[in-house]
């Protein structure tokens, strides 16, 4: 066996018996990641790795050749644990460690200044001296979640890789050698032919590497083991990553076939309760399907006209267009998500496909979501849960920054928003967002601050080739412009791109990359909305007056403390006294705020009578 065989990676803290050399763990997660990139990456994340590393194959060599560069960055992720600095840290946790480094003539004993070289950012340091292209070392100096500066690492704490007064140069340089060697011998890789990945890809792979390390350090997944006995045993470590998935049961990939322009009424039926679709649903459908590309459309129209729905559907038609693995649904609040999420979920059992996929809600209020609730007890974590289910709430996923990880994502907005944000572990949303359809609702709510992050994250939903829907009540000719121009910053402006036509789509020809702004058949019947300009005197006179036959009615104001004012007034309202007021607003705990919104919605929702 050789060196790095015995160099320990993990160890059990409680447990000094217990240990994982340091290979044993990089092949684990290098085994995770192959099974995530053959089994969970959507084809659209493939096909764009692929691409952007730029490797010169057919389709196939090249979808192979990106499995293998995945495979070498989850082989080299902790080569900076080979390190004085890491190995100060667990080595009195390992029965007869110190010794046996003794034996390899490594010498390790207590250091000052560790924190200051944490082995990502030692590994960074240490493929940056090996003269590895930056925009590889930087993926492994980012695997726990956020970017490192290396700049004079080595010189400032030359203690921390090469020992007191470093004096072990030779030693720990000869690990670093011979790890690297065996990486790059393993994946076919040289030093001559390494890819210069571009930021998109970097972040698509430092995600990806980030869910192989999390999963492979997981020991429910990958107990302690005698390592040592299995190194050397290919077999063994196949069987040992394959029992691991097995438990893991991520979902296999989404998968649509191409959805063409004679199929759209017959698919909208068969989603949505055999109703056919209205005439712009079906001219939406069509305008869709018949593209060659997905790109980004916006579709404008009334309130209760069946938007959601439409989304819905030319989300799967552009599925089966970009090989995109799943959508998310991004709503501007708790009680929007809340109230759609029924819907989606209804919509995504009928999709026609035999696999088990994941669904997630994704706010800070989930566990007050019944509906959500019910489907984490009643639907498995794991297959031997939920043989009979196709849609499944995975506990992987429940984890706050996994959440967008999921196959179908019902989320408040700001979860889409804050891909643009710097803080840690952002990858992981890129990585969820780009295998998937975007669809954002009601953006004609989102303030200025909102539109800033709403803008950046287009363009890297552009930057991966994403599908993104925008649905709006109605939108100012310049704030529609202005999120196509986020998206696709050469597109070319028609003059109908200032009018003001209603209902109406608005996409790009990427044969002309001209925007088209497109009327739509409006077959929905019209409403008459009259403004009347009121005192608060006249207020609850003129609601007496219109539901004197019944009915219900909403009264909204902005700010808390005047709905709480005008709820006292209502209460005390000799006029009212036959009508339950009910007063809602952002301030109520939490418990109040679920139950008030459950009451509403059963009462007004879309399926109330």
């Amino acid at each position: 066996m050789k060196k790095i065989d015995y160099i320990a990676g993990k160890s059990n803290y409680n447990n000094n018996a217990q240990w994982l050399p340091l290979k044993m763990h990089a092949l684990d997660t290098a085994g995770i990641i192959k099974k995530l990139y053959d089994k969970w990456l959507s084809d659209s994340i493939v096909e764009f790795i692929a691409k952007q590393l730029a490797f010169s194959y057919d389709a196939d060599q090249a979808i192979k050749r990106g499995r293998d560069f995945c495979e070498l960055i989850a082989l080299l992720h902790d080569i900076g644990k080979l390190t004085p600095a890491f190995q100060s840290k667990i080595f009195k946790n390992i029965q007869g460690y110190a010794d046996s480094l003794s034996d390899m003539g490594i010498i390790i004993s207590t250091m000052r200044e560790v924190s200051k070289s944490h082995h990502a950012i030692a590994g960074q340091v240490i493929l940056e001296e090996y003269h590895f292209p930056k925009e590889i070392s930087s993926i492994i100096g980012s695997h726990h979640g956020k970017s490192q500066q290396s700049m004079n690492q080595l010189s400032l704490y030359r203690a921390n890789y090469f020992g007191k007064n470093g004096k072990q140069e030779k030693e720990w340089r000869q690990l670093w050698e011979e790890w690297i060697c065996e990486a790059l011998e393993e994946t076919g890789f040289t030093m001559e032919n390494l890819p210069k990945p571009g930021i998109p890809v970097q972040m698509i792979l430092t995600g990806l590497l980030i869910t192989a390390d999390w999963i492979a350090s997981n020991t429910n997944y990958f107990p302690y083991i005698d390592a040592l006995k299995i190194l050397n045993d290919e077999q063994e470590i196949k069987n040992r990553i394959q029992q691991a998935w097995d438990k893991l049961h991520f979902p296999e990939k989404w998968g649509v076939s191409e959805i063409y322009p004679f199929q759209v009424q017959e698919l909208f039926q068969k989603r949505f309760k055999e109703f056919k679709p209205k005439a712009f649903q079906n001219a939406v459908m069509k305008i869709v399907a018949e593209h060659n590309q997905s790109g980004i459309y916006i579709l404008e129209a009334p309130m209760g006209v069946g938007k959601t729905e439409t989304a819905l559907a030319i989300a799967e038609i552009l599925a089966g267009k970009s090989g995109a693995g799943g959508v998310y649904f991004g709503l501007p609040t708790q009680a929007t998500a809340n109230g759609i999420f029924d819907r989606i979920h209804e919509w995504t059992t009928k999709l026609e496909n035999d696999e088990t996929h994941t669904i997630r809600l994704a706010h800070g209020m989930t566990d007050l979501n019944d509906e959500y609730q019910n489907l984490l007890q009643g639907s498995a974590i794991y297959s031997e849960d939920a043989d009979d289910e196709t849609i499944i709430v995975h506990e992987w996923f429940e984890r706050r920054k996994n959440a967008l990880l999921a196959d179908f994502v019902i989320a408040t907005v700001d979860q889409f928003l804050l891909a643009s944000l710097k803080q840690k572990h952002v990858m992981l949303r890129h990585l969820g967002l780009a295998g998937k359809v975007v669809i954002i609702d009601e953006c004609h709510a989102y303030d200025a601050y909102m539109n800033i992050y709403l803008d950046h994250t287009l363009t890297w939903m552009k930057a991966y080739h994403v599908p993104v829907i925008i649905l709006s009540a109605t939108l100012p000719p310049q704030r529609r412009n202005a999120l196509i121009k986020a998206y696709h910053k050469s597109a070319i402006f028609s003059d109908s791109c200032d009018n003001l036509q209603y209902p109406a789509l608005t996409y790009i020809n990427h044969d002309t990359n001209t925007v088209i702004h497109e009327k739509l058949e409006n077959d929905v019947a019209s409403k008459t909305v009259s403004v009347i300009k009121l005192q608060e005197i006249d207020l609850i006179a003129k609601i007496s007056e219109k539901l004197s036959d019944g009915g219900c009615m909403a009264v909204i104001v902005n700010t808390v403390n005047y709905a709480q004012e005008l709820s006292s007034k209502f209460s005390e309202a000799e006029a009212l006294q036959d009508f339950e007021i009910i007063c809602f607003h952002s301030r109520f705990i939490a418990t109040d705020r679920a139950n008030i919104e459950k009451e509403l919605l059963k009462r007004v929702g879309k399926d109330s009578k």
